[in-house]
């Protein structure tokens, strides 16, 4: 086994049987630990109010015509709204930004007070200071399990020099520092706490 720890259903022999998982849930959640991802706020405006969530489930689905996805738990406050709007915008956090992914990771009654932001043409609003945003119309909805998989055509975009803010291992990291450069700037690390129990509500 080369010195690899077996997950919990890997003890028992597997019969090949039809409906049979090869993974449980546990040893599932423990593999995509190791997943790094940019953490992103997806924001959305639907009859005159502002709505948004931290989310991590973003992937590029094609460049010609530009196309994303993004996977939003059913359970999510903010999944009708975008699901009724048909438009949303992927706002990729810099590194110094994990401070706002704790604050859209919670209930928060007013998430965009004292937040810089501008309104955008073809999504939701747009994050001062991101590393980059993306803007999209959606084209197809479809369920997953649990989620929602949200696929969009990319109606505008853009990019800064900021490093993103990563996720992985439970933990907000930076492309070089680690860890440890974005709990310097947390102070005490308090918008993971704040992600990682949002993300137990909604499951």
């Amino acid at each position: 086994m080369n010195g690899a720890i077996p997950f919990p259903d890997e003890e028992q022999p597997r019969s090949g049987g039809a409906g049979q998982l090869g993974l449980n849930a546990d040893g599932f959640k423990l593999v995509m630990r190791n997943v790094a991802s940019s953490v992103a706020v997806i924001t959305v405006e639907h009859e005159g109010r502002k709505h948004g969530m931290t989310a991590t489930a973003v992937c590029s689905v094609s460049a010609a015509p530009p196309t994303i996805l993004i996977v939003i738990n059913r359970s999510a406050r903010t999944h009708p709204v975008i699901s009724e709007a048909r438009r949303f915008t992927v706002n990729i956090l810099a590194v110094h930004q994990a401070g706002l992914a704790g604050r859209f990771s919670e209930k928060h009654p007013a998430p965009f007070d004292g937040v810089g932001h501008r309104a955008a043409i073809h999504g939701g609003p747009i994050l001062e200071d991101a590393a980059a945003y993306i803007e999209c119309e959606t084209q197809v909805e479809m369920q997953a399990g649990s989620h929602t998989i949200f696929i969009g055509t990319v109606m505008g975009g853009n990019a800064t020099k900021s490093s993103p803010l990563l996720y992985h291992d439970g933990e907000y990291k930076s492309l070089a520092g680690g860890a440890s450069e974005v709990a310097a700037l947390l102070g005490r690390g308090e918008a993971v706490h704040q992600f990682e129990q949002a993300k137990r509500e909604s499951k």
